[in-house]
């Protein structure tokens, strides 16, 4: 099936980018360009450190400017669309996102959007899974599947209604957002992004239907040695070796086992409870603390 084909019902597409990465912005220019998106715009911003923006809400302080950014960026991202636009959903995502899964659908956006659960609010696009975490069955990898705690990445879709809702929560004013996510979570982008609704554990779901783009390092400063390469990573969280090894699996599901999937083997999900975590137990287990 042909690219353009595929997306011929595509919604618009925003992605952050930092005011530096200029290659990166070409690169997705060409991307969406290729794939036939009409209407696409990057909300370009400062490093945090450079923003006059005051985060506040509890455990704030754990974050780091990194994250302030990653999350101010998005929300703002969100917000210039749902204040300038009148569009039912959009995709949104980061400068680091790859459409290189496209050449292994069987299926186009429009068969994905009408397939997608009628009481869905947000769609994750992309999953960062940590490795001893990845979906445990090949076959059920590439399959929806309600958000799971362990599932990284802001990338994304959202209706309005529920960007009216996340916005409502967060939103003080452009230049103050104040994150207090559902279940006392730590106030992480990924936990802000997808868990700042009362009915999230049911409405905000999970497809692997793109992959991170390995042909840049991370934005984030210091440094990491992985299989030989000198990898930019988060000093704390070494998310740059799980945004790698994700984006290795799940796009070599889709070349050995997406490239037979219809859309119905992608939304028709016969899974056993063991085979991942279930997020509301483990919630409900948790002590006073936040919990990641």
């Amino acid at each position: 099936m042909d690219k353009q084909d595929i997306f011929r019902y595509a919604p618009s597409v925003y992605y952050t980018s930092l005011v530096e990465s200029e290659d990166r912005r070409e690169y997705m220019e060409q991307q969406l360009n290729d794939l036939g998106i009409p209407k696409h715009e990057a909300y370009i911003t400062k490093r945090f450190e450079d923003l006059d923006i005051k985060v506040t809400g509890p455990y704030t302080d754990a974050l780091s400017d990194g994250e302030k950014g990653t999350i101010s960026s998005h929300i703002l991202n969100i917000y210039r669309w749902y204040s300038t636009t009148t569009e039912r959903y959009a995709l949104f995502c980061e400068d680091d996102i790859s459409f290189d899964t496209v050449d292994h659908w069987q299926f186009s956006w429009e068969d994905l959007m009408l397939s997608l659960p009628k009481d869905w609010k947000m769609c994750q696009v992309l999953r960062i899974n940590p490795f001893s975490t990845m979906d445990y069955a090949e076959e059920h990898g590439l399959k929806i599947r309600k958000r799971n705690w362990c599932d990284w990445g802001c990338h994304y879709l959202i209706t309005r209604k529920a960007a009216g809702e996340l916005l409502n929560r967060v939103l003080i004013a452009e230049d103050h957002i104040h994150l207090e996510p559902e279940y006392n979570l730590h106030p992480m982008p990924e936990n802000v992004l997808f868990c700042s609704f009362s009915d999230y554990l049911d409405t905000v779901y999970s497809i692997p239907l793109f992959v991170e783009n390995l042909r840049f390092q991370t934005t984030f400063k210091t440094a990491h040695d992985v299989d030989g390469k000198s990898i930019e990573v988060d000093a704390d969280t070494n998310a740059k070796l799980d945004q790698a090894e994700s984006s290795v699996y799940y796009y070599n599901l889709w070349k050995d086992v997406g490239r037979n999937f219809s859309i119905d083997d992608i939304m028709n999900v016969n899974m056993p409870e063991w085979e991942y975590i279930i997020n509301r137990d483990r919630l409900e287990e948790r002590d006073d603390k936040p919990v990641i």
